[in-house]
């Protein structure tokens, strides 16, 4: 086999052991997929190195029996061998549980930049470009005029349009339409 082609089989398995990892939430094995200088970046935060790294997913990835386990499907993977480094992108779309089965909760981009060093490929910098779902359709695409009755699927959000993301962004679109007397309580939040 090629060079080129050990080496995209290499990335293909660093990144599925960097699903595996998060969805088994062993943060610890997440950040060794990294670089000592690496950056993981995405639109609701960011960190570098393995130990930051490894510390900010477990602070936003509830561990098993603290929420719903996700799961991560990595695919239409294309990698650019260039010596020691590489460039990938890939599609990626998270499925959680819930009452009613599988529920895909975000989906997105990762664009990748990769380093060969000496315990194998690793990530240099990994951004998550994430299209988070219906609730940001539903609120970008509805007038002011019918916002109230984007109330109807907060009864069950988790089920319908992503959770928390949705009910924050909801009540800050019925705050800048000066519907403040529509009241969303806290009992529906992930």
């Amino acid at each position: 086999m090629s060079a080129v082609l050990e080496a995209k089989d290499e990335i293909r398995e660093l990144m599925a052991t960097y699903a595996m990892a998060m969805d088994a939430c062993r943060f610890a094995d997440v950040g060794a997929c990294f670089a000592p200088d690496a950056e993981w970046i995405t639109s609701y935060g960011a960190a570098r190195g393995p130990d930051e790294i490894a510390k900010f997913i477990g602070s936003i990835v509830p561990a098993r029996g603290e929420g719903p386990q996700r799961k991560h499907y990595i695919t239409n993977i294309i990698i650019k061998v260039d010596g020691e480094t590489a460039s990938a992108v890939s599609d990626y779309l998270v499925v959680r549980e819930s009452e009613n089965g599988l529920l895909p909760v975000m989906g997105g981009t990762y664009r990748d930049t990769l380093v060969k060093t000496p315990a194998g490929w690793r990530f240099a910098r990994a951004s998550h470009l994430g299209r988070h779902g219906a609730e940001e359709r539903a609120l970008a695409c509805v007038p002011a005029e019918r916002a109230h009755k984007l109330l109807v699927y907060a009864i069950e959000p988790r089920e319908v349009l992503g959770g928390h993301l949705f009910l924050d962004r909801l009540r800050e679109y019925l705050r800048s339409q000066r519907r403040v007397g529509i009241r969303l309580t806290d009992r529906v939040r992930e």
